[in-house]
């Protein structure tokens, strides 16, 4: 609790009530079954197969973040792992396949460099080598036989491995919100990282406010018709071309996830949704995001589609997003995405009646 905030006794007789403040939005009790569980024919696949950027392994206390003499020390390990951003942007091997590191002797004392963890032994840091840029304002160039160019993360796909991917967009989210995190929001003093990378501290004394990275949790949603037979699918005014996906909504303050689901079905095309059910998570460093995914029920299936936040919106048997995938006008979102992996969830599902 920030120290700002206002501290007030809440009394046994408070706590008792069952619901002190209704709300507008439907409650959990009016969303139906939220077990958390797939379909029943697709428990394998949303259980056993591991979302892109989702990864494991990687101890995250590995050293002890306080002690600068262990950091140094990890950081000077032949085997430590250093992987540079430049300007928001990876080092990408030239025959793209690898995520390629940096080497120590190339760091600077205005580089930002974070601990993120060690796996079987080996230290994993990210270094914002932005400061390095050339003369001309371009990337620094690559020393050593193994040649790269820093591109932006979003063009390396999940074809690269898993858990080398899923630590760079890790460095790469936390590096971000470092550079944006220069001043303190209370007094507008300088901070000053710490805890190796996992804080900012404001370096006024009568402040000295913490500050934490920024995550924007978002929900994304497949919403179904009463049948289960057809969900929706739709194109925002900034997908690519051809593109169609599912419906998604940051999380306002105040709001459960079920809340936003319910909120934003109803805002983008107009359907009242009755039943939530949980479904999987992803980190998504693109936009500093979480995506908090759902399968959901509309009791009805009449659209009123937002043209200010869509493009188009309608309904799809599994049989028709199969037969048009892959077409001039119709393409699924990006294989890395968990868009994607709540499509594919869908399409090799037993339909699931409200």
């Amino acid at each position: 609790m920030n120290s700002d905030d206002e501290q007030r006794q809440i009394s046994p007789a408070h706590l008792e009530r069952d619901d002190p403040s209704p709300s507008a939005v439907p409650r959990r009790a009016q969303l139906g079954d939220q077990t958390p569980r797939a379909f029943q024919d697709a428990s394998r696949e949303l259980s056993g197969s591991r979302l892109p950027y989702t990864f494991e392994g990687l101890e995250r206390d590995g050293i002890d973040r306080r002690d600068d003499g262990a950091l140094a020390a990890a950081l000077n390990d032949p085997r430590a792992e250093i992987l540079p951003v430049w300007r928001r942007r990876v080092l990408m091997s030239d025959d793209g396949e690898s995520l390629l590191q940096w080497p120590k002797e190339q760091l600077t004392d205005k580089d930002t460099v974070v601990f993120l963890g060690t796996k079987d032994g080996v230290p994993y840091f990210a270094a914002d080598v932005s400061s390095q840029q050339t003369t001309d304002g371009e990337a620094p160039d690559v020393a050593g036989p193994a040649r790269g160019s820093f591109i932006d993360p979003w063009m390396t796909g999940p074809n690269l491995d898993p858990f080398r991917v899923g630590v760079g967009a890790y460095g790469r989210h936390l590096l971000a919100w470092h550079r944006s995190h220069q001043y303190c929001g209370r007094c507008g003093s300088q901070t000053k990282l710490s805890k190796a990378g996992l804080e900012r501290r404001c370096t006024s004394e009568p402040c000295s406010d913490y500050l934490f990275p920024r995550i924007n949790p978002a929900t994304i949603m497949l919403v179904q018709d009463p049948s289960g037979e057809k969900c929706v699918m739709a194109r925002n005014h900034n997908f690519p071309p051809t593109i169609h996906s599912v419906l998604a909504g940051y999380v306002d303050a105040g709001e459960t996830l079920e809340q936003t689901v319910v909120r934003e079905v109803e805002e983008e095309v107009g359907l009242s949704v009755t039943k939530v059910r949980y479904a999987a998570s992803q980190p998504w460093a693109f936009s500093n995001s979480l995506m908090i995914g759902f399968f959901a029920w509309a009791e009805d299936t009449t659209l009123n589609v937002n043209l200010d936040e869509l493009e188009k919106a309608d309904w799809y048997s599994r049989e028709q997003i199969n037969d048009l995938r892959g077409s001039e006008d119709f393409r699924l979102p990006r294989k890395d995405s968990i868009a994607r992996f709540l499509i594919e969830t869908w399409l090799t599902s037993t339909p699931e009646t409200l």
